[in-house]
């Protein structure tokens, strides 16, 4: 594939644009943007925990992914599943034991990469919120095509017409795949 329908190569992303504190009432918040697909983050926390939360001497950290009018399903709970998982090889959850984190991602528009948009936003809110990190990291959408060439960053009809979309997060302390 030399070219794709907007004109970028395999390797190239759209443009990003990444804003800080979209949102007033949150600790922490961030729209993230890749094209047209546009996300925005809300951190709430770290505040103290239920009553359930009071065994652990980490903080919990809770996701929730909206996609506002429209009925959630099974994609937004495999979302939440994979955001909480990589935030939690991130955060310093000891700091704040006893403590819940909530993480909301609200997808504003879908334009294709959500999951790698949305889980840039949720790290950009929590260092925002002063979250404590071990380390930040990156996502990207990486699109396996018809005929076997690999597409960075693909939008929703190329995730359509793909074999298999996979979102990888980077750390950036030492590469690590999360």
């Amino acid at each position: 594939m030399a070219t794709r329908k907007d004109g970028r190569t395999a390797e190239q992303l759209r443009a990003m644009i990444c804003e800080l504190k979209p949102l007033n009432q949150a600790d922490g918040s961030a729209r993230f943007q890749f094209g047209s697909t546009q996300v925005i983050s809300g951190v709430f926390g770290p505040r103290e925990g239920r009553a359930s939360n009071r065994d652990s001497d980490e903080s919990t950290i809770t996701v929730t992914w909206n996609r506002g009018a429209r009925m959630s399903g099974p994609r937004e709970k495999e979302y939440e599943g994979i955001i909480r998982k990589t935030l939690e090889a991130l955060v310093v959850r000891a700091q704040d034991p006893l403590c819940v984190i909530d993480v909301t991602v609200q997808e504003m528009l879908e334009g294709g990469s959500s999951l790698a948009a949305g889980l840039n936003a949720a790290v950009v809110g929590l260092v925002e919120a002063g979250v404590a990190l071990h380390s930040l990291c990156a996502a990207v959408a990486v699109a396996l095509l018809p005929d076997g060439s690999a597409a960075l960053d693909p939008d929703s009809e190329e995730e359509a017409g793909a074999e298999a979309v996979v979102t990888v997060a980077v750390r950036a302390s030492d590469n690590a795949i999360l």
